[in-house]
């Protein structure tokens, strides 16, 4: 989230620039194929790699000068001037640049070099049709066998915390819930995406606002606003273990990976921010 000239901007996953990403990637691949094939010279994978990394350069400088023009005249995503922007510096931070990068390369670093068909051989393409069956069989083998990381957690679901009424959840999440306040602990693996409120509550259909740290008995922890409509809820997470409070993702991870210490996710909502305070301090003066 930005906030500039007393306007918040949060970033869309939609819009994060993924799509120009993979968009941007498929044209520099064109852009190799067609200088091949035009100059009659052919890139080594180095070389491939390394015109696909400027490529990805190019992308996020292109992305970051759209949201900065986004921001500094305070286009909206309804306003047909978002993607019209978007448009331009796609053509102006990427197409045109990489173009020109790849037609340079092409000449100074690329030796012409004349492909020579090689003759298919019965071998040859009963040995790719085996490599192409066992991908096959691969690919089968292991959608079959896919589990959640959820089945790996575990769960001490004798946690208690006073004046909360507890509730076991699936996959060893407990709720606890009082009339001002809701608890979330949910256990977390060191390999696993955590299931952070920026993921679950906006798959409730909630939107965030005022994403920031914030410092609570010496804790550094994570806080923000949930909002549906008319709806309102002040939220506060971090990672926690018996020996550790962090919301530090390297951190928390390489303990539980190192110690084989059980973390979790704590999540705190509440009414309003005098409640949401409250709770925070007693949950990390207390744990």
């Amino acid at each position: 989230m930005i906030t500039h000239a007393g306007f918040e901007f949060s970033i869309d996953q939609a819009c994060a620039g993924l799509n120009m990403l993979s968009v941007s990637l498929i044209l520099g691949l064109f852009l190799i194929t067609y200088y091949q094939k035009s100059l009659n010279k052919r890139v080594s994978f180095q070389q491939t790699a390394i015109l696909l990394f400027i490529t990805v350069l190019l992308n996020i400088l292109c992305n970051l000068f759209r949201i900065v023009l986004l921001i500094l005249f305070k286009v909206m995503p309804d306003n047909i001037l978002h993607e019209l922007i978007g448009i331009i510096c796609f053509i102006g931070y990427l197409i045109i640049p990489l173009a020109y990068i790849v037609r340079v390369f092409f000449k100074y670093f690329v030796k012409e070099q004349h492909i020579v068909p090689q003759t298919t051989t019965r071998q040859v393409i009963l040995r790719y049709q085996f490599i192409h069956f066992a991908l096959l069989a691969a690919v089968l083998f292991v959608s079959f066998k896919l589990k959640s990381s959820d089945h790996f957690e575990k769960a001490v679901n004798q946690v208690q915390i006073q004046g909360y009424k507890k509730e076991n959840l699936a996959n060893g999440i407990m709720k606890f819930e009082n009339r001002q306040s809701l608890i979330y602990l949910k256990p977390t693996v060191f390999y696993a995406p955590e299931h952070n409120p920026m993921v679950c509550w906006k798959g409730s259909g909630y939107d965030f606002k005022s994403i920031r740290k914030q410092i609570f008995s010496g804790r550094e922890i994570y806080t923000g606003t949930l909002v549906k409509g008319n709806d309102i809820i002040y939220t506060a997470w971090w990672f926690e273990s018996k020996q550790m409070k962090t919301i530090n993702q390297l951190s928390w991870r390489w303990k539980a990976l190192k110690d084989n210490n059980q973390f979790y996710l704590i999540n705190i909502n509440a009414s309003s921010p005098a409640v949401l305070i409250k709770t925070i301090k007693k949950m990390l003066l207390d744990s």
